[in-house]
């Protein structure tokens, strides 16, 4: 059930339509090309999630380089494998790691979930953020179906150099599917950062997930923070800290 749930409700990883009628900021934000320079990003993320039966936590870690110029499922490679002075990862988080990030890491790609119709919930002399629910992806069943009209999105941009700055998600109140399993919480939360060329790509995403109901019980919770980014021969562009 919880698997079903949190993979019906992953961010969008879509470029953006070319048929959305959105306001120019947005637009301008989401149409940015992801054309250029292809980087190496060091990434760590951990997970946590309540364990039904022993009422414990657990949790896992992984670190790892993410290398988009390689082809699809030789992108990931574990931290110790590249500098033995680097922990090892958990199988569990780095399945985790590569679901997420399975296509791509820019930031524009969650132009998919967006409406025509947002609000302007903030906007100051850099930045808009506009507000929406997100769109119901076509291939969503009925449970999918229920809990993405209950979710509220916001999303920010830049007005010069257009470019996405942020994006967010959360459940606005409970949903109860199968009449026994309620869905208490779900957030997600994205914060891009500009790579050399101008382009943003999602930095640091979290997520947080709780829910009960047929005998199962428990919350998710996972971080994924990029701490480097490199170029394709190895040499480091920009160290982050999170």
């Amino acid at each position: 059930m919880r698997a079903t749930i949190l993979s019906a409700l992953a961010l969008s990883v879509s470029a953006a339509p070319a048929f959305a009628q959105w306001p120019a900021p947005l637009k301008a934000a989401l149409d940015r090309s992801n054309s250029g320079a292809i980087y190496v990003f060091e990434i760590t993320h951990n997970s946590s999630r309540d364990n039904a039966d022993t009422g414990e936590v657990e949790t896992e870690t992984a670190y790892a380089r993410v290398d988009f110029s390689k082809e699809e499922f030789k992108q990931i490679t574990p931290a110790h494998l590249y500098d033995d002075s680097l922990p090892g990862s958990s199988f569990g988080a780095l399945a985790a790691l590569e679901n997420q990030i399975e296509d791509g890491i820019w930031c524009t790609r969650f132009g998919e979930n967006i409406p025509d119709k947002v609000e302007v919930l903030k906007e100051t002399s850099r930045t808009i953020t506009y507000g929406f629910t997100p769109k119901i992806p076509e291939d969503a069943g009925g449970p999918e179906k229920k809990i993405a009209k209950r979710m509220r999105a916001e999303i920010t941009v830049s007005k010069n150099d257009p470019a996405v700055l942020a994006y967010s998600a959360k459940l606005s109140k409970p949903v109860t599917l199968f009449v026994v399993f309620k869905i208490k919480k779900i957030e997600q939360a994205v914060t891009c950062e500009r790579a050399p060329d101008g382009r943003t790509y999602a930095a640091r995403f979290t997520n947080a997930y709780d829910g009960a109901g047929g005998g199962q019980s428990g919350g998710n919770n996972g971080e994924t923070n990029v701490t480097a980014l490199y170029d394709t021969s190895g040499t480091l562009i920009a160290q982050l800290t999170n």
